[in-house]
């Protein structure tokens, strides 16, 4: 879980952003859990609650403009709805895991490669300097998974229309930032259990993750952490959930 720290040349605001998903770390997850296929759609929020606070609208958009609060109004409500199941939303360690599909990489199906140089074209037996590989380079996989700047053409889309990752789960890189569980603390990944982590006991901002469709590719990266206040309501934070079934009696 995590940036490993030889992760390659950033600039100032990406410097800032990876020393959130600093040090890496090996996380054990010991408690089986369904997680969404897709972000949690307009026509599904609209379907419990009888509402619909999206900006941009369609039944089969990811509804937005929902707070933290405002999800767990959802979860409180769909609960009544199956006795059979628990909802929540899945830890941060949950949403990477599910994310990464196995990957070790900054984008789902890639796999990490430690930073280094690319080898330069020459012309005419000249020699150049080598150039650093960032992040944005290996973004090959993100247009294939990922609404973000590049193609969303500045709104959300659907859920499901790009690829799937390896374990068959839709847009968890760009379309809308996904709320977690957990809340925002930049100093918990080195002090954090081994062993199902559920963040801080406190904090002032909940974690979501994922990037948007506004975001750059850097941002949409599996490891990438964000964060807003639990009341914070914007056109690009929706959410998906986690279901365990209820043990009987």
């Amino acid at each position: 879980m995590g940036t490993p720290a030889d992760s390659g040349k950033s600039n100032r605001e990406q410097t800032e952003f990876l020393r959130r998903e600093m040090p890496q770390h090996r996380v054990r997850l010991t408690q089986a859990f369904a997680i969404g296929r897709y972000e949690v759609t307009q026509e599904q929020w609209q379907a419990v609650l009888h509402t619909n606070p999206s900006s941009f609208k369609g039944t089969g958009l990811p509804v937005t403009n929902v707070s933290w609060y405002d999800v767990h109004e959802f979860i409180r409500q769909l609960q009544k709805l199956d006795s059979q199941h628990q909802y929540r939303l899945p830890t941060e360690a949950e949403w990477e895991y599910a994310c990464r599909a196995g990957s070790t990489g900054n984008f789902a199906g890639e796999q990490y490669q430690p930073a280094t140089t690319k080898k330069p074209e020459r012309t005419n037996n000249e020699k150049s300097s080598p150039t650093p590989v960032t992040g944005e380079d290996l973004a090959q996989n993100l247009l294939r998974f990922g609404w973000y700047e590049a193609n969303a053409f500045n709104r959300p889309h659907p859920a499901g229309r790009l690829a799937p990752n390896a374990w068959g789960l839709f847009d968890l890189h760009g379309n809308v930032s996904e709320w977690c569980h957990d809340w925002y603390d930049p100093k918990f990944y080195k002090s954090t259990e081994a062993e199902n982590p559920a963040g801080p006991a406190t904090g002032t901002a909940r974690i979501h993750r994922g990037g948007n469709w506004q975001s750059s590719a850097f941002l949409c990266r599996s490891a990438a952490r964000s964060y807003d206040p639990p009341n914070e309501r914007n056109n690009f934070i929706g959410f998906r959930l986690v279901r365990i079934r209820k043990k009987p009696g």
